[in-house]
């Protein structure tokens, strides 16, 4: 998927989870956010090549742990706790990995305990439908979650 598939499914889980169990409040429509951005954590790739590859390293659990520490560190240091930062690394990559699972290119999410490579082929990360299909969806989920926050619905 691109930027805009990963934030809407990102946006679109977590308004889900957020209805399902209750956690309609400013703290987790603002953890939504930060999950949603750090979604695209994982393709950071895309900018480190040739030194890693695309869905490689950077599209596993491992690295979500890793780029969970990390902003715990940062999230801490400017003072709004670790976990803040933890949860939308972790949870981010985590986000990511469901979506890239959906389409034809295999990752191997659970390396390096595993090698084995995961894909649903359910469409091309490049599909138009699929990426504003995702984007709208995570939009209007996010406003409906918003609106039975603020009591319109």
């Amino acid at each position: 998927m691109h930027s805009e598939g990963h934030v809407g499914f990102s946006l679109s889980v977590l308004s889900l989870f957020m209805v399902t169990f209750g956690w309609i409040d400013i703290g987790s429509i603002t953890m939504c956010f930060f999950i949603a951005v750090f979604s695209l954590l994982p393709d950071i790739d895309l900018r480190l090549r040739p030194l890693v590859t695309h869905r490689g390293v950077t599209h596993t659990l491992l690295a979500g742990i890793i780029f969970g520490i990390i902003l715990a560190f940062i999230t801490s240091y400017a003072g709004y706790g670790w976990s803040i930062g933890l949860i939308a690394g972790f949870g981010g990559t985590v986000l990511h990995l469901v979506g890239d699972i959906f389409n034809y290119t295999k990752i191997k999410p659970l390396w390096p305990f595993s090698h084995r490579k995961v894909a649903l082929g359910l469409f091309k990360s490049s599909n138009w439908v699929a990426n504003k299909g995702f984007a709208v969806l995570g939009g209007l989920a996010l406003l409906v979650t918003f609106l039975k926050y603020v009591g319109y619905l």
